[in-house]
This record gives structure tokens, C-alpha cells and sequence, in this order.
């Protein structure tokens, strides 16, 4: 009986030694995810963007185009996986109006070599025009670890396009009236014309025809 109730006691203490390790291995595969989730910019990668034509207004209901450059002055290479961008409120960052589609890349940037990608996205044209958080991410991992660089994160404005006058456009669209008009016209009359030569010409057919048969008829 002693024997038995020694083995049960051993065989307990193994079992919680067992499950110890195995939570202590599950807490350290979580805080590496989370390491890993939570990694920002590796040191010695750059990135900047500039906004062709545009400062900090963008028109709603059109594509903006973001040209984002990296450079690599890290001493390992990186695999640029995708770039991913979010309109979020400027009065609360945690609270997001827009997520834009990502776009992925998988692009590998060599130590001292850069590359420039440029990555387009639209707004909702349902959006109110107003002030707007602009927030895109770089994501790219080593052969070791991932990380994400923030690339431009500023308040914004959307705002509704209008119509702009262009006095040159509406000048070629005006003049190509007038031609067509005019051109419309002469034709116009050019074949009124011909219609009444020709049927001058019936007449006096017609005329010389009774004349010739009259002169007929007396000779008989």
C-alpha cells in the first residue's frame, strides 16, 4: 500500500512538472509572436513619400497617388512584402473611417540599394469633405524577423472637386460649333441652289417642249 501511494505521488509531481514546461514554452512562443507582431522600424531602413501634384488636399472621388521610396542601409536584406494605408479620425487615431486595399509587393532590397513603388488608393466618395488622418505602412520582414515602418501619418483634407473654366477648351469647343454651323449652312445652301437651277432647267426643257410641239401640230 505505501509503495502504491508513492508511485501515485511521484507520478503526480511528474505530470504538473510536464504541464509546467509546456506552459512555459507556450509563454515564450506568445511574447515572440507578440515580439514579432509588435516590431517597428529596423534600423537602417528608410522610407519617404511625396504625393505628385498634391501638398495636403486630395479631391474626393479620385485615385490618390502615394510614391514611396526605400532605402536600405541595413546590413542584411529585406523582403518588402506590402504597403497598407487607413483613414482614421483626427480626433480619435483609434477609431478608423477608411482601411484602403493593401498592395503587395514582394520585393527583396538589397544592403545600399533602394527602391520607389507607388501605391494608389481611393477614398470613399461618400466621405464628408473635411479633415481626415492619413496613415500608410510599409511591411517587409528579414530572414528573421518582420517589421513595419510607418510612412506618412499627417492630417489631411478632402475636399469636392469643381469644375474649373478653361477659356482654351471652351474656346475649341465654341469654334467647332461655329464650323460645324457654318459648314451646315453653305451646304445648305449650296444644294438649295442646285435645286432651283435644275428646276429651271425642267422648266425651260419643259417650255421649249410644248413650243416644238405646237410648231408641230400647225405644220400637219
Amino acid at each position: 500500500m505505501n509503495c502504491l501511494r508513492v508511485f501515485v505521488f511521484v507520478f503526480t509531481l511528474t505530470v504538473i512538472a510536464v504541464i509546467g514546461q509546456d506552459q512555459d514554452r507556450a509563454g515564450d512562443v506568445a511574447s515572440t509572436e507578440e515580439q514579432v507582431a509588435t516590431n517597428g522600424a529596423l534600423e537602417g531602413i528608410h522610407v519617404y513619400s511625396v504625393f505628385p501634384g498634391f501638398s495636403d488636399k486630395f479631391p474626393l472621388g479620385q485615385y490618390h497617388t502615394q510614391l514611396v521610396g526605400i532605402k536600405n542601409n541595413a546590413d542584411v536584406p529585406v523582403n518588402v512584402t506590402a504597403i497598407t494605408g487607413s483613414l482614421l479620425s483626427p480626433f480619435d487615431l483609434n477609431y478608423f473611417v477608411q482601411n484602403f486595399t493593401a498592395m503587395e509587393l514582394g520585393l527583396v532590397v538589397e544592403p545600399g540599394h533602394s527602391i520607389s513603388v507607388l501605391y494608389r488608393y481611393a477614398p470613399y466618395t461618400t466621405l464628408e469633405p473635411t479633415f481626415y488622418a492619413l496613415a500608410t505602412w510599409l511591411h517587409y520582414h528579414t530572414a528573421k524577423t518582420e517589421h513595419v515602418s510607418t510612412i506618412f501619418n499627417q492630417t489631411i483634407e478632402l475636399y469636392e472637386p469643381t469644375t474649373e473654366f478653361d477659356p482654351k477648351q471652351t474656346f475649341i469647343y465654341v469654334a467647332g460649333l461655329a464650323v460645324t454651323a457654318l459648314a451646315g449652312f453653305f451646304g445648305y445652301q449650296y444644294f438649295n441652289a442646285q435645286n432651283k437651277k435644275n428646276s429651271r432647267k425642267n422648266a425651260k426643257s419643259s417650255d421649249k417642249a410644248q413650243k416644238k410641239e405646237k410648231k408641230t401640230s400647225k405644220t400637219q
